[in-house]
This record gives C-alpha cells, sequence and structure tokens, in this order.
C-alpha cells in the first residue's frame, strides 16, 4: 500500500472497557495500546465475516459482507438481500474496484468514490480493514481515545468518526499465548453532507 506514514494525534481517556468481553484496567494503556497497534498492522493475512448496514437520513441497506485480507490486498463480498445478487470489492495499493451484480464495473483511487458510485451513499472501505483490527487508517491523519485496557474506543479520521463498541479474544490457532482482542461491532458516522451512519457486526475472524 502506498503512501507516508502520519502522525497521529492522541487523548487517552480512562473509562471503562467496551461492551462485550470485560477486559481489566493497565496501568499504562496508551503504551499497551501503542504495542498492539504495531502488532496489528503486522497483522495481514486474515478473514472476517459479518454484517454491515448503512444509514442515511430516510434511507437505509444492509448485507452480510466477507473480507479476505492479504497483504496490501483485499477481497470484499457483499451479498445484499435474499435476490439481491452479490458484489464484489477488491483493491490492491491505491487502487480499489467493485464488481456490480449486474456486470458493471467501477474503479477508483478512494473506496469510498467507488461505492458512492454505485449505491449513493459513502462506506470507508479502504480505511475499514484498519478500522476492524482496532487500528487507524496509517495513511492519514487521525485522533484516538483510548480506554483504560489499552483499546482503541474512538477514532477521529478522513471525515468519519468511530465507535468501537465491542472487543472479543480471538484465538490464534497453534499458539499457546493470551487470545489476540479485535473489535466485533463498530460505529463509523460521518457528517459530511448528509449524515451516514455504518454500522459493522463482525461475527467471526479467522487468522493465520
Amino acid at each position: 500500500m502506498r503512501g507516508v506514514l502520519l502522525p497521529v494525534m492522541v487523548t487517552l481517556l480512562l473509562l471503562g472497557g467496551c461492551a462485550g468481553t470485560p477486559f481489566s484496567p493497565l496501568s499504562q494503556p496508551e503504551a499497551a495500546y501503542e504495542d498492539r497497534e504495531e502488532a496489528l498492522l503486522y497483522l495481514n493475512n486474515w478473514i472476517m465475516a459479518g454484517r454491515l448496514s448503512v444509514q442515511r437520513e430516510e434511507e437505509g441497506w444492509h448485507a452480510n459482507f466477507t473480507w479476505k485480507n492479504a497483504k496490501d490486498h483485499f477481497d470484499m463480498r457483499i451479498h445484499g438481500p435474499a435476490g439481491s445478487g452479490s458484489a464484489k470489492v477488491y483493491g490492491s495499493g491505491p487502487y480499489v474496484v467493485m464488481h456490480t451484480p449486474d456486470g458493471r464495473v467501477y474503479t477508483a483511487t478512494e473506496g469510498n468514490d467507488v461505492v458512492e458510485q454505485e449505491f449513493g451513499f459513502k462506506v470507508p472501505v479502504r480505511q475499514m480493514g484498519f478500522w476492524a483490527r482496532g487500528i487507524p487508517y496509517p495513511y492519514s491523519r487521525s485522533e484516538r481515545v483510548v480506554n483504560e485496557a489499552g483499546l482503541l474506543q474512538g477514532l477521529t479520521q478522513d471525515g468519519w468518526k468511530v465507535e468501537f463498541l465491542e472487543y472479543e479474544p480471538q484465538a490464534e490457532p497453534g499458539t499457546q499465548g493470551a487470545p489476540l482482542v479485535l473489535p466485533t461491532r463498530l460505529v463509523a458516522t460521518n457528517e459530511q453532507g448528509s449524515t451516514t451512519r455504518v454500522k459493522v457486526i463482525i461475527d467471526s475472524w479467522q487468522l493465520p
């Protein structure tokens, strides 16, 4: 993936752990988060599956999705309500491509653009692969809030405000250490123009 890593503005907010599995407070949550972020940046090969909903004013849309990540390449399949077909969104480097169920193809250098061309609303596709891991997208500026358990609780980036509502431990096959803690529920809100709210529920993670 191309780009230059930019500094992150940090806020440490001593709040209780996110919903879901409770996590114990740490004596140095910000230091723990920074170690965690570094490790998660190198978690490049994984699969997640879940549900996605988008709300814009009076309009609503929902679908199931599967996301496969391999280093800087991702492949996302979006399965709409019964009978509406399946869209494919994939990206490598700076490019994002969408194939619609009726055979149309859109290409853009930003995930927001390619989704908006087809559906008329914004979805932060490029950033989502990082936000889903509980870390900021590393190629643009951000402001973050870390809770007392060393987990990302809030994030402002690229016009989006992201709330990390739930984390769960995910066992890594073949490992004896503590399981990796990853988000299972988050909400991203964009108030530029018409307010758009994207809700993501991750039902399953597959780690290498």
